[in-house]
């Protein structure tokens, strides 16, 4: 067998002759692998050998055992008479092993031991077919030639990798193969690898004071911190290489000194080491520009002003701020700072100044010097002015909602969007056209309603439960028994359970929820338990639904709310089992 092209020993046919073991007695054996017997006649061939070798011992001589040679993994074949026989096979196969990879890289920051992968091809026939009775390998390694200090089972694999290796250490490695009989093949070509020896890194520490930085250039293995006046940062760098640090002065500032190892190198931009083999520090410091004062000219078009405006004395190191406000009719065109653009922000803030400046402010008449804002009420009130009413650009505009007798405001919309149950709403500053619209209700009218766990029903008062909405997570049941203490027998057959609540978006104000409940599963009490929560406040604790009213029966609560942010949650915590709903309403008062 022959594998990496590296040379292999082969069983040779006709007269091989190799060496192997027998009961611990170490002989010559002649192969050949031309006659094949059947079971039986090895059997007769076994036993006449055996008698002989018997008789001859007796004589005082030694036996000089005779083996057969093998074709599917052994064949027996007589060789000679005046030869013992032995009295078992003998498995011999030729291995190939080789290198197939150096060994690992050590990586940084941290060393391992180095590895070997090794490989070999699997023993044949004198025909190339497998031998059948193959039961594994064993790896041998030593770390002199041909002795071998451990000894590695590794089955019938043909490949292994070996670690554990001392860098730098050189190692012999040889491969057997064994039957199932036990039997060892001999030793195959030996190779020889010599581990690789460990990489040593070094640390380059650099820090660097208030007013520039300092940093590795090319280099993926650093990491940084600061302790409040100091920049520090550690680059690690593989021994023999070199490592070039950039030093950077920020604004106002200038490099003032590097050192190296406690050295003043000057108050260079750049320093390199070279061929690294020992730990370095490098520290940057910087100091101020000679000038103490900067200017800032600020200046704004027609349209609107900045301020402050003119030239401004600034001292270096401070911070300014700049507000640009459009006239009545004009909008912010644009804002350029030292010639550049920064948008049409309504404020710009200088920081950390070093130099002089300028910004200018633009403007532009807006496109309108005049909109329109159509107010409107629904039924149950009104609004006032109503209408479409036109406002000068600029300008403000307040309106007032008024509710009927009778009436509630449910909902004022600007633009679309909900501001709530509010009774006036102001526009200020008017830059485009507006809607306003104002809806009312009933005092005691139903803001809503729905069937937990069920589909849209009209109760026998005519008020109608939508299908179940506003929840978020738990799970549903249903059940068919009639429900007594109620002519609205669907909304408590049907259920939402589990862990989950109920949020309702309404208008800010008075309301009463009524909260349906009927215990469809249990049938003692104890077995269910739960309280219930409106917009966090318990309003309902350890409610018991078999307790209150027995199985199968309508069970309602109606707790009175006060909103002020919009929504109606209603959510539960269990004491024993998962806490249920049948139905919800909610009314406006």
């Amino acid at each position: 067998m022959t594998i990496q092209g590296l040379q292999s020993r082969r069983i040779q046919s006709k007269s091989a002759k190799l060496a192997s073991y027998h009961s611990h007695i170490r002989s010559e054996y002649q192969f050949s692998s031309t006659t094949k017997l059947s079971a039986r006649n090895k059997g007769q061939e076994f036993e006449k050998a055996s008698t002989k070798r018997a008789a001859s011992q007796r004589q005082g001589r030694t036996a000089r055992p005779k083996i057969r040679g093998e074709e599917d993994f052994m064949t027996e074949k007589p060789i000679s008479r005046r030869r013992n026989t032995i009295s078992r096979l003998v498995y011999l196969a030729a291995v190939s092993v080789a290198v197939i990879a150096t060994l690992g890289q050590l990586s940084i920051p941290t060393a391992e031991a180095g590895q070997v992968n090794l490989s070999w091809s699997a023993p044949t026939n004198s025909n190339g077919s497998q031998v059948s009775d193959l039961a594994g390998y064993r790896l041998h390694t030593g770390n002199v030639p041909g002795s071998y200090q451990q000894s590695v089972d590794v089955g019938k694999q043909t490949s292994y990798t070996l670690g554990s290796l001392s860098d730098g250490a050189s190692y012999y490695f040889a491969v057997t193969a064994y039957n199932t009989a036990g039997l060892e093949s001999q030793y195959s070509n030996e190779i020889k690898k010599t581990a690789l020896a460990s990489t040593a890194t070094y640390s380059i520490t650099a820090s660097s004071g208030t007013g520039g930085t300092i940093t590795a250039v090319n280099n993926a293995y650093t990491s940084q911190s600061t302790n409040g006046t100091l920049t520090i940062s550690s680059a690690t760098v593989t021994a023999g290489s070199s490592q070039t640090f950039s030093i950077a002065a920020g604004a106002g500032y200038r490099i003032s000194d590097v050192s190296v190892d406690g050295v003043s190198v000057g108050p260079v931009t750049s320093y390199s080491f070279g061929s690294v083999t020992a730990n370095h520090t490098i520290a940057a410091s910087f100091a101020l520009t000679t000038a103490t004062s900067f200017t800032i000219t600020a200046s704004a078009g027609a349209g609107g002003s900045i301020t402050p405006s003119g030239t401004a004395t600034i001292n270096s190191g401070a911070s300014k701020t700049y507000t640009i406000t459009a006239a009545t009719g004009y909008r912010i065109s644009g804002v350029t700072v030292d010639g550049v653009s920064v948008g049409t922000a309504a404020s710009y803030t200088f920081s950390n100044i070093a130099a002089n400046h300028t910004i200018v402010a633009s403007f532009a008449l807006t496109t309108a010097t005049s909109f329109t804002i159509t107010a409107s009420a629904g039924t149950g009130g009104s609004i006032t002015p109503s209408g479409t009413a036109t406002v000068d650009y600029g300008a403000s505009k307040t309106y007032t909602i008024t509710a009927a007798t009778g009436y509630l405001i449910s909902n004022v919309k600007v633009d679309g969007i909900s501001m709530g149950s509010i009774a006036s709403y102001s526009f200020s500053s008017i830059r485009a056209s507006h809607t306003i619209q104002a809806s009312f209700l009933v005092s005691g009218t139903v803001a809503f309603a729905t069937n937990c766990g069920g589909g849209q029903y009209t109760d026998s008062k005519g008020v109608v439960y939508r299908a179940d909405a506003r929840y978020s997570g738990g799970s549903t049941s249903s059940t068919t028994p009639a429900i007594t203490g109620t002519s609205d027998d669907p909304l408590y057959q049907k259920d939402r359970y589990g862990n989950f609540y109920y949020a309702i978006p309404v208008a800010n104000g008075n309301y009463s929820v009524t909260l349906k409940f009927a215990e469809t599963y249990w049938w003692i009490p104890g077995k269910r338990v739960f309280s219930t929560l409106i917009n966090g406040q318990t309003v309902i604790s350890n409610l018991d639904i078999f307790s209150k009213v027995g199985q199968n029966a309508a069970y309602d609560v109606v707790v009175p709310v006060r909103v002020i942010n919009g929504v109606i949650k209603i959510s539960f915590t269990s004491t024993i089992d998962w806490p249920k709903i049948s139905a919800i309403m909610v009314r406006r008062m």
